[in-house]
């Protein structure tokens, strides 16, 4: 984004940005972690669609098409949510003042979970039949990952559906190969692990927030994308005003 709309300003001022959005976002979970949760929901549910929308080479600047994605991304979520609909409440479970503990004693009817599953899959495919190539690769993922625990189920669409695409609008919109971008994204890699080894620590000595490892790296996820997701989206609309 940086790069793209070529800011005359050093690098560290939105480097700052980046930071000062994920801190903000990590106090929000400390402070009110249902909110927390729904604005993590929300906005990934947007960039997940926006993604999906943006390899159709959709435009992406009108409300249309940003509620058209988020219902994308939310339809997403729901299939991996609802598909390990037990791990994602013991997941969840283990953050202070989320979720209480009688919601463990809901019993899904199978039937119901299946039905919803599968309407979930045909209001997905009515949003992306105009590529369905694309619907069906992003389909296959989502069905196989009902067979997998949840994090491996959300790291499949994650890893190569997600994240392959964003890097592909990456590399196209800087100009840039493979192993330039590499070098490029070393340094915020870097940045992710010391802010996810922070977070580790902060709890281990506070014990006020979280009960494990999944749950600590649920709450890093939402404090890291939240600056991922709204450069993204400036990046997207760069590159769509660009093209215009």
């Amino acid at each position: 984004y940086h790069l793209l709309k070529k800011d005359s300003r050093p690098l560290i001022y939105f480097i700052a940005k980046y930071l000062l959005l994920m801190a903000l976002n990590f106090i929000l979970w400390i402070y009110s972690p249902k909110f927390a949760l729904a604005l993590f929901l929300l906005y990934s549910s947007f960039h997940f669609g926006e993604s999906e929308l943006q390899r159709l080479g959709e435009k992406l600047h009108t409300l249309k098409a940003s509620l058209k994605g988020t219902l994308v991304g939310a339809l997403i979520l729901f299939i991996v949510v609802i598909g390990h609909w037990q791990e994602s409440i013991l997941l969840l479970k283990n953050i202070n003042g989320l979720w209480p503990e009688n919601i463990l004693k809901i019993q899904v009817n199978s039937f119901s979970l299946y039905a919803s599953i599968a309407s979930a899959f045909i209001c997905l495919y009515l949003c992306l039949s105009q590529n369905k190539k694309h619907f069906l690769r992003l389909s296959l993922l989502l069905f196989i990952g009902l067979f997998l625990p949840l994090i491996a189920a959300f790291s499949l669409y994650f890893i190569c559906q997600h994240s392959f695409n964003a890097w592909q609008d990456l590399k196209t919109g800087l100009s840039l190969s493979s192993i330039q971008l590499h070098k490029k994204a070393w340094p915020y890699l870097l940045g992710a692990i010391a802010f996810f080894a922070c977070i580790l620590v902060f709890n281990s000595v506070q014990e006020i927030l979280l009960k494990n490892i999944w749950s600590n790296f649920f709450i890093f996820l939402s404090c890291i994308s939240l600056p991922h997701v709204f450069f993204m989206h400036g990046f997207y609309q760069l590159r769509e005003g660009g093209r215009d």
